[in-house]
């Protein structure tokens, strides 16, 4: 769900509207550099609009962008994870890091180099949208790139076109995909017949290409498991794209350069005897400072008017000095170990007086930008004191700080968690909560809905969209609670409006970022029959893959033994009430177990007829029972 409307509540704010203001300008009058500071809940938002601002300032060929520096790879995708929540995902795009160091025989993956090329040409091409914004980590940042690299024409292809067989599989070559008998991996290509099997670097599957003479006659998806084709008709795409899977291409300048420069560095005389004979060879990227004239940065690539914020400066700067000393003491452990063992030395093109051998440091990157009179602007969370905002970068860099806080943990106390947000809504203060499903969603309202420890019922309700428009208006004195992705809530005092988040609510934070090559969500493993705890009703039998069949009996919050919150309260966690049958035969009570619904994968439905009768973890009566079950092929249980 869109929290669009978010948005407009938070530019009602003075401090809030004072920043967009001074963004909201020309780039010729906009502050060169700026320092602000906000709570982590409110910096997604206040991104988004700073973007919008440098967007509709725009006054250049080429839309300018917001570029997003941040200290690690994981907060990066944190970032874009909660900026969908704001933003198209077509307006947010990433760009990762390399995987090695610049001296490491290692390449990256072709994933990695294939989004890189795909945000390159994005930012540099007239015929391509820009994205809104990108979001890099400092290495990616501080690592020199090939100069042209941007220019790299991908292999395009569509269906009924009329294509060069040959050129088709010399363009794969070209642009460093690796021929093999079987396509089992991103970058690798086969040849059958008329039938070209590909995977290209972002895609999420392989696709084959069958051709009519040079007519290209079909597109089709295919799996790398069996290689039988995957989906129907409908589902194969029209035409591919296929970027190039290396950043460094083998070209006639490149492989002249490589066969000069075999007798001058013995140390990579053999890869340089490979990349000579135009064979691609692992870690060739570490000699991209001598095959190649001029290495350029991602800065230098940004469109004019574009604007750079660097998400905690402190951080970014720390990574920064960090991986430059961490390269240097890498390779000064690998000539250690090459003289030691006597094993090939490393390729130090530093110590050659090569330039643009290594990273940058983030000080050369900042002032890179400042000539080429892009802003560099810095958020922060060290927001509690206007002194240490001030002595951060000087009194001569402005600072403006966001009127927000950050909400207190309550560290799994439910009591305490509904005391502190049933104060909030009878003081008449608004109140969004946000959860990571649906789940959560209706355990919350559930939660707030009960009377639980004297406190009355808090009012709440479903929130299905936060539009701009009407939709978005959020109603005081009520806790409206919505499905959508966010790290961190924030308070704001004088609108008196709160936003939590389930890590605050509840004290778990979960994981945001979904990891995959292609960088979009990935599908969740279906389980038949699964239990959804919030649908089972008192009665209902279910299946514990250890404890057996069970029944029902009601959901239940239970203190956790040893644990105290900072308030001095123990944290309750849930449970499902499932009773048994008693753990020897003639024993006339059943057992009741308290699993927590965290081990909800290993319980499933009962579905077979007739009804059973309770069983205990292990017994023979179970299994034989499940046995003829599917005998029967009716299939009821998940295993």
């Amino acid at each position: 769900m869109k929290l669009t409307g978010l948005s407009r509540l938070l530019a009602e704010q003075p401090s809030y509207r004072h920043i967009l203001e001074a963004c909201d300008v020309p780039a010729a009058e906009r502050p060169v550099q700026t320092l602000i500071g906000a709570v982590a809940g409110v910096q997604a938002p206040l991104i988004v609009d700073l973007a919008v601002a440098v967007r509709r300032q725009s006054r250049t060929g080429k839309t300018p962008l917001t570029l997003i520096i941040t200290p690690t790879e994981r907060q990066a995708e944190d970032t874009a994870h909660a900026l969908h929540s704001y933003l198209p995902d077509h307006h947010i795009e990433s760009f990762p890091a390399w995987e090695t160091l610049p001296h490491e025989r290692l390449s990256p993956r072709s994933d990695t180099v294939g989004k890189r090329l795909n945000v390159l040409r994005s930012i540099t091409h007239l015929e391509t949208p820009t994205p809104q914004v990108v979001i890099a980590p400092v290495r990616a940042v501080i690592q020199p790139l090939v100069a042209g690299i941007e220019n790299l024409e991908p292999v395009s292809l569509a269906r009924g076109e009329e294509y060069s067989f040959k050129d088709v599989i010399k363009g794969l070559t070209d642009a460093a995909y690796s021929r093999v008998d079987l396509v089992a991996k991103r970058g690798e290509y086969a040849v059958r017949g008329g039938i070209i099997d590909v995977f290209a670097p972002t895609a999420q599957h392989p696709v084959r290409l069958e051709f009519f003479g040079d007519e290209l006659d079909e597109i089709r998806y295919f799996s790398t498991a069996d290689q039988r084709t995957l989906g129907q008709e409908a589902d194969h795409p029209t035409h591919v794209t296929l970027l190039p899977c290396r950043e460094l291409l083998i070209t006639p300048e490149v492989m002249g350069r490589a066969a000069r420069l075999k007798t001058d560095y013995p140390a990579a005389s053999s890869m340089l005897e490979k990349i000579a004979g135009g064979i691609y060879v692992e870690g060739m990227e570490s000699l991209t400072p001598l095959l190649v004239d001029k290495m350029q940065t991602l800065v230098s690539l940004l469109p004019e008017e574009s604007l750079i914020i660097s998400l905690e400066p402190e951080r970014v700067r720390a990574r920064a000095e960090d991986l430059v000393a961490t390269n240097e003491e890498f390779l000064a452990a690998a000539w250690d170990a090459s003289a030691d063992a006597g094993s090939r030395a490393p390729i130090d093109l530093g110590q050659l007086r090569v330039s643009d051998s290594g990273f940058r440091t983030i000080a050369a990157t900042q002032q890179e930008s400042l000539d080429r009179n892009l802003s560099w602007w810095e958020i922060t969370e060290l927001v509690d004191s206007v002194n240490l905002l001030n002595n951060a970068l000087g009194d001569d860099i402005p600072t403006m700080t966001v009127a927000a806080q950050a909400p207190a943990s309550f560290t799994g106390s439910v009591e305490q968690m509904l005391h502190e947000v049933g104060s909030l809504v009878r003081d008449g203060w608004t109140v969004l909560a946000l959860t990571n499903g649906r789940g959560s969603t209706d355990r919350l309202i559930e939660l707030f809905r009960e009377s639980i420890s004297g406190e009355d019922p808090i009012p709440a309700i479903r929130r299905e969209t936060l539009d701009r428009g009407t939709e978005g208006t959020l109603q005081p004195g009520v806790v409206e609670v919505c499905e959508t992705p966010a790290s961190a809530g924030f308070l704001i005092p004088e609108a008196r409006l709160a936003v939590l988040t389930e890590g605050e609510i509840l004290g778990r934070r979960g994981t945001y970022a979904p990891r995959g090559a292609s960088g979009k969500k990935l599908k969740p493993r279906k389980r038949r029959n699964a239990v959804d705890p919030l649908a089972l009703t008192p009665g209902d039998y279910v299946v514990h893959e250890r404890h057996g069949i069970g029944k029902f009996i009601e959901m239940a919050s239970r203190p956790v033994a040893g644990v105290s919150s900072k308030h001095g309260e123990t944290p309750l966690k849930e449970y499902l009430v499932i009773e048994y049958a008693p753990s020897k035969r003639g024993e006339p009570l059943t057992a009741s177990l308290y699993p927590p619904i965290s081990w909800i994968s290993f319980r499933t439905m009962w579905e077979a007829k007739p009804r059973p009768s309770l069983k205990w973890a292990g017994a023979t009566g179970l299994r034989q029972r499940t046995a003829h079950v599917k005998q029967l092929k009716k299939s009821p249980l998940t295993w």
